[in-house]
């Protein structure tokens, strides 16, 4: 059974998590060092106009208006600029959900990315 973590970043401390690791709220302050953010599936990029919710060592979660022609399973390559840095992590989409007019799109990163130096310094700035 999975322990329950605390969500970072949130304005309740009673809310929690269930996953196996922490996940990182992106707020406000923290979106300006985002300088761009892409998914890429097969040899289609697609840029989006939206943001990254939250990032964890297991995936991340990103909202936008568009409909991007994913589904569950799709694997993509997330492009993502922080903080003058370019990174390239490989993830799965296992999720998709439309809530007022905005797509909510949750995406596993691969074993690879999972283990990644960048990834981890990207989290390590985080907390």
């Amino acid at each position: 059974m999975n322990e329950q973590r605390p969500v970072y970043g949130t304005s309740s401390s009673s809310t929690t998590d269930r996953r196996a690791h922490n996940r990182y709220n992106i707020h406000q302050e923290l979106f300006s060092s985002i300088e761009s953010f892409s998914l890429m599936k097969g040899r289609h990029l697609y840029d989006l106009h939206g943001h990254i919710d939250n990032i964890s060592q297991g995936g991340l979660k990103f909202t936008t208006k568009q409909d991007i022609p994913f589904v569950t399973e799709d694997i993509v390559n997330i492009n993502l600029s922080w903080r003058h840095q370019e990174y390239v992590f490989t993830g799965k989409v296992v999720w998709k959900a439309l809530d007022s007019g905005f797509y909510n799109i949750g995406i596993a990163f691969g074993r690879e990315t999972k283990k990644s130096e960048a990834l981890l310094t990207i989290l390590e700035d985080l907390k």
